[in-house]
């Protein structure tokens, strides 16, 4: 019986496990939500027992599920590193690296040139970059072999399994506060000044992240409020240009993202932000094992010619 269950059906259980949203899970698969629940149906009357509780308010394994998901996402990421390997030994440095990308301004300014230098160094290559946004997940997505690597703002989760590679980007901190607000005027403002006011929050962001960039204290001890809830940075903005927030983050933010009626102001005494590759241990292919060579080979001519 197992012989004539398919790889998509499994694929398909274990992203609506992830997810535990059969809408979300069919975007990330490319399939119809119909599809996606025939391939789960499918495996169900396979195995003889419901995987998942469905209401119309929410989906949440069973335990037969859980079960199966404790055993099977393991292994099914064994596969795809049996496979990729296959491949590569046979095909040598070919192939397409996806390389997720936590908001534009992690990737830094050099990651485009370096994606155009390793794609004419191995013509056999190519790089996809894919914009996550807030709730992306994407170290839940790295770790399902979604992503080859993340170009992500550091500190990355402390975990044998994650590598952190090359440091794409160090730049200053800012403060994004909307026009008319009583910081606007001032020349630099401090991690205290932000403890007298909220800010936003970014439940779906990684801690280590979120953390960095939203302390939980200021230095006089005060605590940070992050109370409004967000998952862009569009909406950030919006927030912060209805005064309801003020929003601390990286020098680069406004480059990519812009609102006419918020200004930013330079944080004193705050250490540069840093962001880098980061990527599963001892995961990368071969292609993606060189494209991670290029970046630290090329990267300090790059940002020494800028």
């Amino acid at each position: 019986m197992w012989e004539s269950i398919e790889l998509q059906e499994v694929r398909a259980f274990l992203m609506v496990a992830a997810e535990l949203h059969f809408g979300r899970a069919a975007e990330r698969m490319y399939l119809t939500q119909s599809r996606v629940s025939q391939l789960v149906r499918s495996l169900e009357g396979r195995i003889g027992g419901r995987l998942f509780e469905r209401s119309s308010r929410r989906v949440r394994l069973t335990a037969l599920g859980a079960h199966l998901y404790d055993r099977l996402e393991p292994a099914y990421g064994a596969l795809c590193a049996a496979l990729d390997t296959t491949r590569d030994m046979a095909t040598g440095t070919a192939g397409t690296i996806t390389v997720g990308v936590m908001l534009q301004s992690s990737a830094g300014p050099h990651l485009l040139p370096l994606v155009r230098i390793f794609e004419q160094r191995y013509p056999q290559c190519a790089v996809h970059l894919v914009e996550l946004t807030y709730n992306a997940r994407p170290y839940e997505r790295l770790r399902r072999a979604e992503l080859d690597m993340l170009a992500i703002r550091l500190p990355a989760p402390d975990d044998a399994e994650l590598t952190v590679g090359p440091v794409l980007s160090v730049e200053n901190r800012i403060l994004i506060v909307a026009r008319d607000h009583p910081l606007a005027g001032r020349e630099s403002v401090t991690y205290n000044d932000v403890a007298d006011y909220a800010t936003v929050d970014v439940p779906s962001a990684p801690k280590e992240v979120l953390d960095e960039l939203f302390p939980p204290r200021a230095p006089d001890g005060r605590p940070i409020r992050r109370i409004v809830p967000v998952n862009s940075v569009g909406e950030a903005l919006t927030h912060v240009a209805m005064g309801t927030v003020v929003y601390p983050t990286v020098a680069s933010i406004l480059r990519y993202y812009q609102h006419p009626d918020v200004v930013a102001l330079p944080m004193a005494g705050a250490s540069p932000s840093r962001s880098g590759l980061v990527w599963r241990t001892g995961r990368l292919s071969a292609a993606a094992q060189a494209f991670a060579d290029l970046v630290a080979e090329e990267l300090p001519r790059l940002v020494h010619d800028a």
